[in-house]
This record gives structure tokens, C-alpha cells and sequence, in this order.
């Protein structure tokens, strides 16, 4: 899984504690500016549904019926199969 912070981290740990070359200085700098993002211009209002255990336990029960996540997103009112996939694998 993706963590650019804790990569960054790194990287700047290696510039700060250790006398490098010229060129591999150069090239971590040059890497940390490319894990940078621009600021969004405009963010969209929310719309997240509150993950409840009561949630949960209906998805499994649906889930365990045989339901696809997109049709078991439908019927609990999430906004996408992902969410759904997300409670049946224990991250939310």
C-alpha cells in the first residue's frame, strides 16, 4: 500500500543525516518534489454514510445471501460496491 508520507519522511531523514554526493542529493530532492500535490481547487460536500455495527451486520447478513456489493450498496444506501467491500474485509 501506497504511504508517501512515511516515504518522504525517509528521503528527507537520508538528506538530513548522511553526507551524500552531490548527484544523489539532487535526485532525492528531485523525488520529494514529485510527492507533492497541488492544493484541490474546490472540494465536494460530503456525502459518507455513518458506517454503523447495525450497517455492518446487514451487509454481512446480504453478503452472506449471495448479493453482489454493488447490489448490497443499493439496498443499504452506501454510495459504491467499494465501501461494501470494505466492511466484509474488516477496514471499516
Amino acid at each position: 500500500m501506497s504511504d508517501i508520507p512515511r516515504a518522504r519522511g525517509i528521503l528527507e531523514g537520508l538528506l538530513r543525516n548522511y553526507q551524500l554526493p552531490q548527484p544523489v542529493q539532487l535526485a532525492i530532492a528531485k523525488a520529494l518534489s514529485l510527492m507533492q500535490r497541488d492544493p484541490p481547487i474546490s472540494r465536494a460536500r460530503g456525502k459518507a454514510v455513518a458506517i454503523t455495527p447495525a450497517l455492518k451486520a446487514r451487509v454481512r447478513a446480504l453478503s452472506a445471501q449471495g448479493l453482489s456489493q454493488a447490489e448490497i450498496a443499493r439496498r443499504v444506501g452506501l454510495p459504491n460496491a467499494g465501501r461494501v467491500s470494505e466492511i466484509l474485509n474488516g477496514k471499516r
